[in-house]
């Protein structure tokens, strides 16, 4: 199973890269995002490969289906125009992310999730 997926990963790096040179889009910013790629895409696939041995196959899947679900996401809102305008108009709203960041990495409370889990625990404890 993973040489399949080394092997699919390697090719649609190479076909990604290959087209874009192809048709004339390769440009010094597709050159720089290769490197990205190369050391990006083998952490993921070692990533998959170690849950899925320790966990099974659905638990891999269904990690795979989140990240690419997060990513989707993530692509749609850094290419989200409004939000382009404003933070090119105001580099300086990008430090307002770090108190946020801060304050989500010290939460230890439960999770929106689990509070809709134990909603009769918590009803009781009240």
């Amino acid at each position: 199973m993973f040489d399949v997926l080394i092997t699919i990963a390697t090719g649609l790096f190479f076909t990604k890269y290959w087209s874009k040179w192809r048709y004339g889009y390769f440009d010094l910013f597709c050159a720089g995002a290769a490197i990205v790629d190369a050391f990006l895409l083998p952490a993921l696939v070692e990533k998959f490969v170690t849950v899925q041995i320790e966990k099974g196959n659905k638990t891999a899947i269904v990690l795979a289906f989140e990240t690419l679900v997060i990513s989707i996401v993530g692509y749609y809102i850094a290419s989200w125009d409004v939000l382009i305008t404003i933070l090119a108009a105001q580099p300086w709203l990008v430090l307002v992310t770090i108190p946020i960041n801060i304050f989500l990495g010290k939460y230890t409370g439960l999770r929106f999730t689990e509070y809709y889990r134990f909603k009769e625990v918590i009803k009781k404890i009240d």
